[in-house]
């Protein structure tokens, strides 16, 4: 198998760590929902709940397929395959609306420009 096969196959079943209490759980990234920063901590929110991590939204930016995540506002990195629809707020600001819950992730304007490209609207 060529280097660049492995290199692949790597990241394809690659599997990110994150805390729950006093256990490490690894999370495959198509269960992701989405992850925030908030007050200098970053939480992964899947379907099985909210872990507390380690690493950087940076870091988790760096890492994450850049086809199915989405870095939508400096405070939150979204799993594009999640969104149900785009919501228009104030100033030429919008919202996503997840598949999953209520919660509103923000969109900041110069990242709304790229979401337009990455979706081809």
């Amino acid at each position: 198998m060529s280097a660049k096969k492995e290199a692949s196959k790597a990241k394809a079943i690659r599997k990110y760590p994150v805390r729950d209490d006093e256990n490490i759980i690894l999370i495959d990234p198509s269960e992701i929902i989405y992850l925030m920063a908030m007050e200098g901590d970053v939480f992964v929110i899947t379907e099985m709940g909210k872990y507390k991590s380690t690493d950087s939204l940076n870091s988790w930016e760096n890492n994450l397929d850049k086809d199915h995540f989405f870095r939508c506002h400096r405070g939150y990195i979204v799993n594009i395959e999640r969104v149900e629809k785009i919501v228009p707020w104030f100033n030429s600001a919008y919202n996503l609306k997840l598949k999953e819950g209520k919660e509103s992730i923000p969109v900041s304007r110069g990242a709304m420009k790229r979401l337009k490209k990455l979706l081809r609207f």
